[in-house]
């Protein structure tokens, strides 16, 4: 294989899974492993060729940590509305699972 074309196919792959990292980021489980692949990629793709740069694999990595951040501030904040929903609620779950067995 021609040493310019070897590992290419890693930097394309970064790029592409770290674009739709950031375009599913409102998709939690899709963005989530489509970053965390893009940037895998764009690391291996560094390790096959540390002598040379490639932009493809740069901004596969870069998009590929955003689109995982953006993940992350996504399930934190389904988290949070989930605990808040549970705090503002009038009864517990254990009165309703209690109500709910005394029938």
């Amino acid at each position: 294989m021609d040493d310019s074309k070897q590992g290419n196919g890693f930097s394309v792959a970064a790029m592409v899974l770290g674009i739709c990292s950031i375009v599913f980021s409102c998709f939690f489980p899709v963005g989530l492993v489509t970053g965390v692949l893009g940037v895998f990629y764009a690391k291996k793709y560094s390790d096959m060729n540390s002598h040379k740069k490639n932009g493809m694999a740069m901004a596969g990595f870069v998009t590929g940590i955003i689109g995982t951040v953006l993940n992350g501030i996504q399930l934190v904040a389904f988290i949070i509305g989930i605990l808040a929903g549970a705090a503002s609620s009038t009864t517990t779950a254990f009165e309703v699972l209690e109500k709910f067995l005394s029938k």
